[in-house]
């Protein structure tokens, strides 16, 4: 006959057994939800053919600028904020395998200083947002080469042209691994988002081979 104590023992053993698991699939579960929802612009799937690309965001408001079977451009309103999309697509199947997302800084002077200022204001915004949603960054780049230096109201220019880096990149995500997001502010003061489907990357590079080896 077995005692209660021995009952009590092998009880909480099994509790703990049943807690470690459900532990266990919690992450797991929630580890396969993020990687299913990473691949989204405003809870829209970018992993997609051109077609169901602009279906899909033509329902939800957006406007086709332009297409063709390079280039897909797009430009509306998505969660209350205005912006351009340029979709990028691989050259055999038209699979979207990097969408940018242009998000426009709305400037309040025409004086280089305070264009520069308000640029970098909206680029930590977009960061802060973006942190949030995907975690830390994991390699980040803001200087200028010589003869540009900051704060010298010539920053817009010396990106243009080369001499000047100013971008956040999130690397391998561990949560969103079929996700690479980069942004940066580009030369004319906007900041850019562009969400690589790393499937699809790899399916472009192949068709890119494809396609050169035909010629």
């Amino acid at each position: 006959m077995v005692n209660s104590g021995c009952l009590n023992t092998m009880r909480r053993t099994a509790y703990q057994k049943n807690a470690r698991n459900l532990i266990v699939f919690l992450f797991l579960f929630l580890g396969i939800s993020s990687s299913l929802y990473s691949q989204r612009i405003a809870m829209i799937d970018i992993k997609a053919t051109d077609e169901e690309f602009v279906t899909n965001f033509s329902k939800a408001g957006m406007k086709l600028i332009s297409r063709n079977e390079k280039k897909i451009v797009m430009e509306g309103v998505l969660n209350q904020e205005p912006m351009l999309m340029e979709a990028d697509l691989t050259p055999i199947t038209h699979v979207v395998y990097r969408v940018t997302v242009v998000h426009r800084t709305l400037f309040t002077s025409s004086k280089s200083k305070q264009r520069w200022k308000e640029a970098k204001s909206a680029f930590d915004l977009r960061k802060s947002k973006l942190v949030n949603r995907y975690g830390a960054i994991f390699k980040e780049e803001y200087s200028f080469e010589k003869p540009f230096k900051e704060g010298k109201g010539k920053e817009l220019k010396a990106l243009e042209i080369g001499k000047g880096k100013w971008y956040a990149d999130w690397g391998d995500m561990q949560y969103f691994q079929n996700l690479h997001l980069i942004m940066r502010i580009n030369a004319d003061g906007n900041v850019l988002v562009e969400y690589w489907v790393k499937d699809a990357h790899l399916k472009f590079l192949e068709e890119e081979k494809l396609t050169q080896n035909q010629l």
